[in-house]
């Protein structure tokens, strides 16, 4: 139950992440005055930190129940 828990707690911040993103990028969109790095804000925000929170997240759901466990993942293919 405890890893459950955990692997939820770490899904529910990737979500918060890339909300608090989105919610960023349309508050700064609407103020917005000039174009010269509202564009790399726009690209950092919409999209390297959701696919850094989705990474993270898949990476820790994959790693974290065997290290809990103390099982080790079998990595051949």
């Amino acid at each position: 139950m405890t890893i459950n828990r955990t692997l939820s707690a770490v899904w529910g911040v990737a979500l918060v992440v890339m909300g608090a993103a989105a919610v960023v990028v349309a508050a700064l969109d609407a103020q917005a005055d000039g174009t010269d790095s509202q564009y790399l804000l726009d690209l950092l925000l919409n999209w390297v930190a959701p696919i850094v929170a989705i990474v993270v997240a898949v990476r820790f759901t994959a790693r974290y129940p065997d290290k809990v466990t103390g099982r080790v993942a079998d990595t051949a293919t």
